[in-house]
């Protein structure tokens, strides 16, 4: 979170705030659970939500900082670089937020068939 609010930060897109504000809201979402099993799936949701946003700020930044060198071959390497980054992590972060999304619906899955037990 703290990546793609200094990616929007740098291209001046959305105010730095926004990370505060998202901050909170995640904390207040997280206050609002009933028991540890349905905080724990919510948390395994949001990493997984994170991680998928991490590639998109990776070529948001690219694209900033390509944007801001002066000659052609500085662009050109800054593109390959960026490109080469945003791809890498794309991968990473899709398993990644792939094995915390499966893990946060299962998480949340235990916890409503332990609250529906208990009725």
């Amino acid at each position: 979170m703290i990546l793609v609010s200094y990616t929007f930060y740098a291209t001046g897109s959305i105010p730095v705030w926004i990370f505060f504000v998202a901050w909170a809201g995640f904390g207040y979402w997280l206050y609002k659970c009933k028991n540890t099993k349905r905080i724990w799936g919510r948390t395994f949701i949001g990493l997984s939500i994170e991680a998928l946003a991490l590639p998109l700020a990776l070529f948001v930044f690219t694209i900033a900082f390509a944007s801001k060198q002066s000659g052609a071959f500085e662009t050109a390497g800054a593109v390959i670089g960026g490109g080469i980054a945003t791809i890498f992590i794309g991968f990473l972060s899709f398993f990644f937020g792939a094995i915390m999304l499966i893990a946060g619906i299962f998480t949340l899955r235990s916890a409503k068939k332990e609250e529906s037990g208990k009725k």
